[in-house]
C-alpha cells in the first residue's frame, strides 16, 4: 500500500475515534467538500472579547445573567443570527455552548447552559433544548460504540444513523449532510473497485453518482473539492488497471476527458497535463535508479562502499530537490519507487 495512503487511513481511523464526543460535526459551506463530519478536539474556548457592554433592554431574556456570560451569549447571537434556523447551527450553538461551560464552570455546566440556552434566541427556546437532550443523548450513546458487535463497517454506519434519526429524526441527514453524501458516493467507488466494466462505464457510473450526492454543484471546482473526487475515483484498482493497459498518449487522453467531465476548465486541464508529464518524467528517473540501485545491490559490496555508490547514483540520476527526500526516506526503510505508481494521482 502507498505510504502516504496508509498514513492517510491510521490517521483517518483515528480522527473517527476520537472525534465522536462533544463534537461530531463540521461546518457545512457552500462548497460540497466530501469529508466526513467526524472532527477532532477543538481549541478552547476562551472569555469574551473585553469591551464595553452592550446595553441590554431590560425585557431581554440575558439581562439576568453576568455580563460576562451576557457578553459571550450576544456574540453568539450575532454569529448564529443569520443561519440559526438551520439544524446544524442549532447543533454548533450548542457545541459552543458545552465548551463554554464545561471550561468556565465544570462542576454545575450543565444547569447553567440550560438557563442560557434558552435565553440567547427565545423564539427557539424549545426546539433548541429538545436539541440540546438529544445531542447529550447521542454522546452518551457513541461513548459505548466501540464495545458493540457488528458484521461489517456498512451495519455500523447504519446503526450509528439509526441512532441520530431516532434522537433527531430527520434533522440529522441536515446536521451530517457531508458525512451522509460521502457514504453514498463511497458505496458507489466500493462497487466500482474491482469492477471489469469498461473505463468509460465505470466514468459514467462514478459521475452519476456524484451528481446524485452532491447536486448541481458537484461538478464544479470553485465549489466542490474537485480535485479530491478525481483522487479518489483514479486511485480505484480497476481504474489503475485500465489506464496501464494502453498508452501514455491515450492515458492522456483518458485523464483529460474524466477532468473535463469533472468540471475542469481548459486553463486547468493543461496544467494537470503538465503536472501528468512532470510526474511521469520523474517516475522514469526514478525507475531507472532503482533498476541501478539494484545492480549494485547485487555486487555484495561493503556497506560503506554501497553507500558511496548508492548516493553517487543519486546524484548523477535525481534531482537536487527530490535527493533529499529520497535519502531520508530510504534511511527509515521507505523506498517510493518501489511502488505502483497512481497514474493521475502521483
Amino acid at each position: 500500500m502507498n505510504k502516504r495512503l496508509s498514513r492517510g487511513i491510521a490517521f483517518t481511523m483515528l480522527a473517527s475515534s476520537l472525534g465522536l464526543v462533544w463534537l461530531v460535526v463540521k461546518e457545512p459551506s457552500t462548497s460540497v467538500s466530501p469529508a466526513a463530519d467526524n472532527s477532532t478536539a477543538s481549541p478552547s474556548v476562551s472569555a469574551p472579547t473585553r469591551s464595553v457592554p452592550e446595553k441590554l433592554n431590560p425585557a431581554d431574556p440575558l439581562a439576568v445573567f453576568s455580563i460576562e456570560e451576557q457578553q459571550f451569549a450576544l456574540q453568539l447571537r450575532k454569529r448564529f443570527g443569520e443561519r440559526i434556523k438551520h439544524p446544524y447551527w442549532q447543533l454548533k450553538l450548542i457545541d459552543e455552548l458545552i465548551r463554554y461551560y464545561q471550561e468556565k464552570f465544570p462542576n454545575d455546566w450543565h444547569a447553567r447552559l440550560l438557563k442560557l440556552l434558552p435565553a440567547i434566541f427565545p423564539e427557539l427556546a424549545a426546539k433548541l433544548q429538545t436539541m440540546f437532550m438529544a445531542y447529550t443523548d447521542y454522546n452518551e450513546w457513541i461513548t459505548h460504540l466501540g464495545s458493540m458487535q457488528f458484521f461489517s463497517p456498512d451495519q455500523r454506519n447504519q446503526t450509528i444513523w439509526d441512532k441520530r434519526v431516532a434522537l433527531f429524526g430527520q434533522d440529522a441527514y441536515l446536521i451530517w449532510e457531508g458525512e451522509f453524501k460521502k457514504q453514498q458516493l463511497d458505496k458507489t467507488l466500493a462497487q466500482l473497485k474491482d469492477s471489469y466494466a469498461p473505463l468509460a462505464n465505470k466514468m459514467d457510473t462514478y459521475l452519476k453518482a456524484l451528481d446524485s450526492a452532491y447536486g448541481a454543484n458537484a461538478r464544479n471546482p470553485e465549489k466542490a473539492n474537485t480535485t479530491q473526487f478525481m483522487e479518489d475515483f483514479l486511485s480505484l484498482d480497476s481504474v489503475q488497471r485500465d489506464l496501464r493497459k494502453v498508452s501514455p498518449e491515450e492515458q492522456k487522453n483518458l485523464l483529460r476527458e474524466f477532468r473535463t467531465e469533472i468540471g475542469l476548465n481548459k486553463e486547468a486541464l493543461v496544467r494537470w497535463d503538465e503536472l501528468d508529464s512532470e510526474r511521469a518524467r520523474r517516475r522514469a528517473e526514478g525507475d531507472a535508479y532503482m533498476r541501478e540501485r539494484a545492480k549494485l545491490e547485487q555486487q555484495k559490496l561493503p556497506s560503506n562502499i554501497l553507500q558511496g555508490q548508492v548516493e553517487a547514483l543519486q546524484n548523477r540520476l535525481l534531482e537536487e530537490q527530490e535527493r533529499q527526500f529520497i535519502k531520508n526516506e530510504e534511511a527509515s526503510g521507505y523506498y517510493r519507487f518501489k511502488e505502483a505508481q497512481i497514474i493521475g494521482v502521483n
